[in-house]
């Protein structure tokens, strides 16, 4: 009598090929000043959101959603993209209409120029 934990060879070997695909969401939120050659973007990997005080939570998602808030209140005239307006109202994250930056970009620059003309 045998008794074994070692695997035993039953042929040829299968090579199994397995594909991960992976994302990783990043929320940014550009503010383009009146003037519009100056941009500044707050990107949500990289901030610490202290400035919302008692409001701060453990959610980066959450604490994105609320300083996109204050900053919306805080300038109620300041045109405002798809992806802002979406998340004052309260819609998931994950859906917002930008499948690249590319995307994000094309409104953000379309924005700053319907800004500029404003200014005239």
């Amino acid at each position: 009598m045998a008794v074994t934990g070692l695997p035993i060879g039953l042929g040829k070997r299968r090579e199994v090929k397995k594909e991960v695909r992976s994302s990783e969401i990043s929320f940014c939120m550009d503010i383009i000043l009146r003037t519009g050659k100056i941009r500044l973007r707050l990107n949500s990997d990289n901030f610490d959101f202290s400035c919302l005080m008692e409001k701060k939570t453990y959610s980066s998602q959450t604490n994105f959603r609320l300083i996109c808030a204050e900053l919306a209140a805080f300038s109620p005239h300041a045109l405002k993209n798809a992806g802002l307006l979406a998340i004052l109202e309260g819609k998931p994250l994950t859906l917002l209409p930008y499948d690249t930056a590319d995307d994000f970009e094309k409104e953000t620059l379309r924005l700053a120029a319907l800004a500029a003309r404003r200014q005239l």
